[in-house]
């Protein structure tokens, strides 16, 4: 599969995956506060070294997509959201343990890890959602987290 090039906008990615999301029989503010919030916390436990400002700024876009997505699968107010663009190709994180790039910093591994591996499999049972940029950017990086955490 060829590297997407070009600009990936923060309000078209959440607006796109809202769309989708919200014809699922889940009631919206269940996957807001479920589901989507779950995937927030677990990048908050990612760091990332200062070396790689690329990868910060894809991890920051990412977060702020699924703060926009939360936002509309709540029906927040989000008219003034932060406009954020980003260009493609989003650099992945290293799938290789121990890397000088990112680690995890969290206080309870084991349930990082089931965190990890129950976002997975919500990513899977919603691929059509998640096809494009920047959720390819986060399975990779949910993947990463999957294989660090099993070490």
């Amino acid at each position: 599969m060829a590297k997407p090039v070009g600009i990936v906008c923060v309000e078209e990615s959440a607006t796109a995956a809202y769309a989708l999301l919200s014809q699922n029989p889940t009631e919206d503010s269940d996957l807001a506060h479920g589901a989507v919030e779950l995937l927030r916390e677990i990048l908050v436990a990612v760091r990332i070294s200062d070396r790689y400002p690329q990868m910060k700024q894809a991890l920051e876009f990412v977060k702020l997509a699924l703060l926009l997505l939360k936002g509309l699968l709540l029906r927040w107010n989000c008219y003034d959201f932060p406009p954020k663009a980003q260009e493609l190709p989003l650099q992945k994180l290293p799938l290789v343990c121990p890397n000088h790039c990112w680690h995890v910093e969290h206080p309870n591994r084991s349930t990082l890890a089931a965190e990890v591996k129950s976002s997975l499999r919500f990513m899977d049972l919603n691929a059509l959602v998640f096809e494009h940029e920047p959720w390819v950017w986060l399975y990779h990086c949910l993947d990463a987290l999957d294989v660090s955490l099993s070490n």
